[in-house]
């Protein structure tokens, strides 16, 4: 099973990111030997994450561990099924430890999006245009 780490450094023993974006790297972790590849997010701090969303989703991880996502990057972490984990400020082997344990957040809703929205609409709301 391979799952990323929005991190603020390439290795295991660094932070993952407060938000999606602004990580500085993507660790791609194979949780059966904890090896990883290591991608650099060159647009950090001033693109959506939809290069390193369509990463994720090109290399079939199952999840994503960071911490707040921007809509666009989210939307595309959605469309493929890819399970959202809210780890910030953990360590990436940290935050995989707690993953595995059943112990992060899930980050259920994109940066800035209402969360009651959808509630107050109850189905008769047209999410797309939302």
């Amino acid at each position: 099973m391979l799952i990323a780490v929005a991190a603020n450094g390439e290795t295991l023993e660094d932070r993952v990111a407060k938000r999606f974006e602004d990580s500085t790297c993507l660790l791609i972790v194979n949780m059966e030997d904890m090896s990883f590849e290591v991608f650099k997010n060159h647009s950090a701090g001033s693109g959506s994450g939809i290069d390193m969303a369509k990463i994720i989703t090109e290399k079939d991880c199952e999840a994503v561990i960071t911490g707040s996502i921007k809509r666009e990057a989210f939307e595309e972490l959605i469309e493929t099924q890819v399970t959202r984990y809210n780890g910030a400020d953990y360590t990436a082997r940290e935050a995989l430890d707690l993953m595995e344990k059943y112990r992060l957040d899930l980050v259920r809703y994109y940066e800035g999006e209402d969360p009651d929205f959808h509630m107050l609409h109850r189905g008769s709301c047209d999410c797309s245009d939302h």
